[in-house]
């Protein structure tokens, strides 16, 4: 009896061990943020912006800041860069820029 308990637990404690392994590798996913100057008019623009970027591959999180004319975008380097997110912006007709990192 008292083997079957050891092997039980020794089994639970593999399988949790390796959901939280699993789980680790999920959240390890790198992202990278730009942030864009871009020519916002109006709500339009904005509603423009935020109905087709979230679609452009790799995109994985979107802010669009009216006030401040600027558009962050959340992104994943293995499945897109700057420069392809940048052209969809620039193919929805809007005048881009990219704003350096702050070091």
């Amino acid at each position: 009896m008292k083997k079957t308990i050891k092997t039980v637990l020794v089994l639970a404690a593999c399988v949790v061990l390796a959901g939280t392994a699993e789980a680790k590798k999920k959240t390890d996913k790198k992202t990278e943020n730009v942030v864009y100057l871009v020519n916002i008019h109006c709500n339009d623009c904005k509603e423009k912006i935020e109905n087709k970027i979230p679609f452009e591959k790799g995109v994985k999180d979107l802010e669009v800041d009216m006030e401040k004319n600027q558009v962050t975008i959340t992104f994943d380097p293995q499945k897109t860069d700057k420069e392809k997110v940048k052209k969809a912006l620039q193919n929805l007709e809007f005048q881009v820029k990219e704003v350096p990192a702050k070091q």
